[in-house]
């Protein structure tokens, strides 16, 4: 794998918990209407949707053109992050590789974009020399519902989820 592309997926972790952009828009909580944006889903079915958020130093020094962050609390109370790398669709695999084997649970490539989601990650600071070091792993047996929160995205259903899955190893 291209050690650029999966130090530049690693650095999707970086992102500081808790900074919310709700974006342009007039409601607090909208998700963007075309874009990266658009593969987040609102609030439903027992699924509160938090704010998005953008990457604190732009998307792209990730290797994406653009990209968006939804928080969301599940129906387990859990808190889950669901994010979308809008890359060159020569680059949106390898980005999708690089963030499940930075620890997302679940990682797609669809239509050139790198699609994620899990449940917490947080980690300590890091530098492109000083690799990131997880302080919370995923919480166990929630698969399921990052697979759910997945298909909620108007851009995406279950077999979206089950067809684009990108795993850790090539």
């Amino acid at each position: 794998m291209d050690r650029r592309v999966f130090v530049l997926g690693l650095l999707t972790l970086a992102g500081v918990p808790g900074c919310l952009d709700a974006g342009s828009g007039s409601r607090p909580n909208a998700v963007a209407d075309s874009g990266p944006g658009s593969y987040l889903p609102e609030s439903r079915e027992n699924w509160e949707f938090l704010g998005m958020r953008d990457h604190p130093g732009g998307w792209s020094p990730l290797g994406a053109d653009d990209g968006a962050i939804g928080q969301y609390r599940g129906p387990d109370g859990n808190a889950y992050e669901f994010v979308v790398m809008d890359t060159k669709s020569e680059y949106s695999e390898g980005t999708a590789r690089s963030l499940a084997c930075a620890g997302w649970q679940v990682a797609l490539e669809v239509d050139g974009n790198a699609v994620a989601a899990s449940t917490g990650t947080d980690q300590r600071q890091f530098t492109p020399e000083a690799p990131p070091q997880m302080t919370q792993s995923t919480v166990p047996d929630t698969d399921g519902q990052v697979r759910e929160l997945l298909a909620l995205s108007p851009r995406l259903d279950e077999s979206d989820v089950e067809e684009n899955q990108i795993g850790c190893e090539r």
